[in-house]
């Protein structure tokens, strides 16, 4: 099922959607974690981190660490490009782990899915599946006719296979609502080295 790897996450009065890429990392979106850019990170924060489907399930995790992309926490002119962030957890095993995937053509617009949840945590029927398009435009994705809910955020966007259920993961969904003509900034891809350098810090 699509949520085999898809849970929310938690952190404080914060409540965002991440994906396992890894039996012990869940990606996820920066803001999650540090609502605005130039906040903090600190242990304090990090031990708070929930990663969980809904309240009362068996299959709840804390973080062990976590880890946000510099520019976010410098409040660089370009920080929402780096919405990204990365929570580790104890391994968990059994999982339909998401694989990172490059969507490196500017063209489109291509059909996605975006897996998350909303802020009702009490309930996994609110996890739904966002259905759209979207465009590759430099560093974003771009799309015309995906809006985000609260709690999605940090979700995976996926390009469906045929026939099958894909697993792969080319981008996140992320709060960047900066306007490009008709379009709106929806999303981040993870196939630079802003997401690799990510990965190698935690």
């Amino acid at each position: 099922m699509w949520w085999d790897s898809v849970f929310r996450i938690v952190c404080g009065n914060s409540v965002g959607s991440g994906t396992f890429i890894k039996p012990d990392i869940v990606l996820s979106a920066a803001h999650v974690l540090v609502p605005k850019p130039g906040g903090s990170l600190t242990s304090y924060v990090i031990r708070s981190i929930l990663v969980v489907q809904m309240l009362g399930d068996p299959n709840q995790f804390r973080a062990i660490d976590a880890v946000v992309c510099q520019e976010w926490l410098d409040n660089a002119h370009n920080a929402l490009f780096f919405d990204m962030c990365l929570i580790r957890v104890a391994p968990v095993h059994g999982l339909g782990l998401r694989t990172i995937s490059d969507f490196t053509t500017p063209d489109g617009p291509f059909p996605v899915k975006v897996h998350g949840f909303d802020v009702d945590l009490t309930s996994m029927s609110t996890g739904i599946p966002i259905q759209g398009t979207i465009t590759r435009r430099g560093s974003v994705f771009t799309s015309r006719d995906i809006s985000a809910k609260n709690g999605v955020s940090g979700g995976p966007i996926i390009i469906p296979a045929r026939g099958k259920a894909s697993k792969s993961v080319v981008g996140i969904l992320t709060s960047a609502p900066k306007v490009a003509g008709n379009t709106v900034n929806i999303g981040l891809p993870l196939l630079d080295s802003n997401f690799k350098k990510l990965l190698s810090n935690i």
